[in-house]
């Protein structure tokens, strides 16, 4: 599966390049809106194959415990409000909705929450294909624990692939589908080693509903606890 999806923006990055030098092969004729769509198409490829190494490298850095951290104060809806903004602009067909109190504090890894969050957004919008509501909700249960729930209303996760849908490589869904089974794996590992728990519910009405609880320990020198809470 890996090899698969590194394979597709690779085999698209040698298409393209071979398009682009016969473009020169005869410098009269050569289309320069052709040109410039094939080197946008270049680049394209290009970060979406570098994020696919990067992402790999991150699982391999989580699963050795090298993931750096550096918690903060941090306050959960601007972040939120800031990832659904972002992936509200790539699509057409959903409704991403922010529902929260405010603020939500937390002390995380922000930049590593917000990798989270746009890992859970990827997959409600991916297994949403109809379009629809993706419902972000954010709550402080109390002043030492937050949570931060992602909502679909899609095709939902088949009871008998419950149990493993946050194991590495797990493929919930129709096998044809993107993706490297990797997803929820790396937010399970991030959120683990801010001390949290992340859980999956599944409405009598479809869909799937993944839930993220934080623990808001005081800071100490900029570091994460690596000690995991225990959550109610």
């Amino acid at each position: 599966m890996v090899a698969h999806e590194l394979m597709s923006p690779i085999t698209s990055l040698c298409l393209s390049t071979e398009l682009l030098s016969s473009e020169f092969d005869f410098a009269a004729e050569t289309d320069l809106q052709n040109v410039r769509w094939l080197i946008e198409k270049v680049g394209v490829q290009s970060v979406k194959l570098a994020n696919l190494v990067t992402y790999l490298l991150d699982v391999l850095r989580s699963e050795s415990g090298w993931v750096p951290l550096a918690g903060r104060e941090t306050d959960l809806v601007e972040l939120a409000e800031a990832v659904a903004a972002d992936a509200q602009a790539r699509t057409t067909r959903h409704q991403i909705r922010v529902s929260a109190p405010s603020p939500v504090w937390a002390v995380v890894d922000s930049a590593r929450i917000e990798q989270v969050l746009l890992n859970l957004l990827d997959n409600a919008l991916k297994y949403s294909p109809d379009g629809g509501p993706i419902d972000i909700e954010l709550a402080q249960h109390t002043p030492s624990l937050a949570s931060i729930a992602v909502r679909d209303h899609g095709v939902g996760i088949a009871p008998e692939h419950r149990e493993h849908m946050f194991d590495r490589f797990s493929r919930s869904h129709d096998p044809k589908m993107p993706g490297m089974g990797l997803g929820l794996y790396l937010c399970r590992r991030l959120v683990e080693q801010h001390g949290g728990e992340l859980r999956a519910e599944f409405p009598p009405d479809g869909g799937t509903r993944v839930v993220t609880l934080l623990a808001r320990f005081p800071a100490s020198g900029g570091l994460l606890p690596q000690a995991s809470a225990v959550m109610p």
